[in-house]
């Protein structure tokens, strides 16, 4: 029974969200340049990626994307089975706006509001797979709402803050290791939805004209799952150990602190430099509290033991006429998860990204934009020591995304 209580642990391993799931598409603009943002100011998007860029950027941005995506999986060798999660859309969406006011001088204040979709997935296998005990499906939504204040010393220098509410919501399927009499294995499904507080600061400052430097910061966040729901389907002699429950769990999102800058080239070329520095270290283990102990379900703490890493990132811009805009980038995301710690949910390889994008300017205060972003996972062979379940992975995604952006004066 003891394997069963872990493979009710591992469906809620994307509560904490590893580098799969950490989703930077918050702005069509900044997709476009590999995600680049924390010295740009270009659109109201710096709510997210740079609060003190806000007072340079009023007006309101909106987009979503769809992210098709699929994890392939084959056994050790001299094994040949394969398997693929299916093909499903996941479907991010960010809106950003943001009003300023001058306050005499140079100094302008700004308020504005950003709602984000950072993690999220939805992944499913056949239900027969070999890895079924690790998952059958799953769906995960999380959404950040931050009110922010900023102010700013013309361009020169600014800083700003915004509270971050993030509320979420994780529904699961896997298999159980105990048989009904038609021969097909017993089913857990778990629902729980969580919230948790947060930050997000940043600032900037002008080092000449050509050059701006900028720094943010998005806090951990203490995400909670109160009361989430636990259904259980297995033979009816097994039902008093596997009778309906509730858990309960409390695990700390990972901060992201980011430095970058802007360069203008020339009049009409910019580039973008951003590191990422994610403190994945805050994921050290997984605790799982069940309302209701049996023989089979006990509380129980997992270890995750994951790492902090960097993500690099590097983005251009040219202004091809007075109305067009092309934009290119690329990325390097350094996996947080150690050997012995893969999950199907998202082995969560080491991923390299590129991206391409415009602007079109309908008029001087309407734009649209586009992206597309190609995300390849690098294949990993490893293993997931406590379910004794390994292979190789290897995932791949596609992404393309519209925007719309609406200058104020």
């Amino acid at each position: 029974m003891k394997a069963v209580v872990f493979l009710i642990l591992t469906a809620f391993y994307h509560l904490a969200f590893p580098g799969g799931f950490q989703i930077n598409i918050q702005s069509i603009k900044a997709m476009g340049m590999g995600h680049t943002s924390a010295a740009l100011a270009i659109e109201p998007a710096t709510l997210f990626f740079n609060p003190g860029l806000s007072p340079l950027c009023p007006g309101v941005s909106a987009g979503s994307a769809a992210i098709i995506g699929r994890i392939s999986y084959r056994e050790m060798m001299p094994g040949t089975y394969t398997a693929h999660s299916q093909t499903i859309p996941g479907f991010p969406f960010c809106f950003h706006a943001s009003e300023i006011k001058d306050l005499g001088g140079d100094w302008k204040f700004s308020l504005g509001i950003s709602v984000t979709t950072p993690f999220g997935s939805r992944v499913q296998y056949d239900d027969g797979w070999k890895g079924q005990f690790m998952l059958r499906e799953m769906d995960l939504r999380i959404v950040h709402v931050q009110p922010t204040i900023a102010i700013s010393f013309g361009e020169k220098a600014g800083i700003g803050i915004g509270y971050v509410e993030s509320r979420g919501r994780i529904r699961l399927r896997k298999a159980l290791p105990v048989q009904n009499l038609d021969g097909t294995f017993g089913e857990v499904r778990m629902d729980g939805q969580g919230r948790g507080p947060g930050f997000n600061a940043g600032g900037f400052i002008k080092i000449s004209e050509k050059f701006r430097l900028g720094l943010s910061h998005r806090s951990s966040v203490r995400f909670s799952v109160p009361d989430g729901k636990v259904n259980f389907f297995v033979p009816e002699s097994l039902a008093d150990s596997f009778g309906f429950n509730y858990f309960k769990s409390v695990i700390r999102l990972p901060s992201t602190t980011t430095i970058g800058g802007e360069w203008k080239f020339s009049k009409s070329v910019l580039f973008a430099l951003d590191v990422n520095y994610v403190g994945w270290r805050s994921y050290d283990t997984l605790r799982i509290d069940f309302l209701i102990n049996t023989s089979a379900v006990t509380d129980q703490a997992s270890p995750r033991r994951y790492g902090n890493t960097f993500i690099f990132r590097l983005g251009s811009q040219i202004q091809v006429t007075d109305r067009l805009i092309v934009r290119g980038g690329g990325y390097f995301d350094i996996t947080p998860v150690r050997d012995g710690y893969l999950t199907a949910e998202s082995p969560d390889a080491s991923k390299i990204g590129f991206s391409t994008g415009g602007t079109f300017a309908v008029n001087h205060k309407l734009e649209l934009d586009a992206a597309f972003l190609w995300v390849e996972g690098i294949r990993r062979t490893g293993s997931n020591d406590e379910l004794n379940f390994a292979g190789t992975f290897k995932s791949r995604a596609f992404v393309p995304a519209i925007g719309i952006h609406i200058l104020f004066e």
